[in-house]
């Protein structure tokens, strides 16, 4: 799929960087999670302009697919890692992970709040 990312450097695609972009000084993707939101960007921005790539690459629908059931499989196995992973955790780090999950989507609402405000 790098290839084929480097390929629409040269055609028409007005998001292109998003394709070609790396995400640290040494060009790799640090985590799961962020795999998998790139290969997500990445695959939609393929979707939207897959009959402009048909004309500089091969069969542009097949990447797709490929880069769809990648995505599936890695998406089931990082769910399956954290399952077991959480399952072996001690009860009072569980707890924690809830109530920091609690803090979070609290401030996550309050800083929205602050942007609607500051929006009027």
């Amino acid at each position: 799929m790098a290839a084929e990312g480097r390929q629409s450097r040269y055609s028409r695609i007005p998001h292109r960087r998003a394709i070609v972009r790396r995400d640290d000084a040494t060009g790799n993707i640090q985590s799961v999670p962020a795999l998998l939101d790139k290969s997500s960007e990445v695959l939609g921005l393929l979707a939207e302009h897959a009959a402009t790539l048909a004309k500089v690459g091969p069969d542009v629908q097949s990447l797709i697919d490929d880069g769809k059931k990648r995505y599936r499989v890695l998406e089931q196995a990082d769910a399956t890692q954290e399952r077991a992973r959480g399952s072996q955790l001690p009860a009072a780090v569980t707890g924690f992970y809830v109530q920091k999950a609690k803090l979070y989507t609290a401030l996550k609402i309050i800083n929205s709040a602050g942007h609607e405000l500051a929006d009027l």
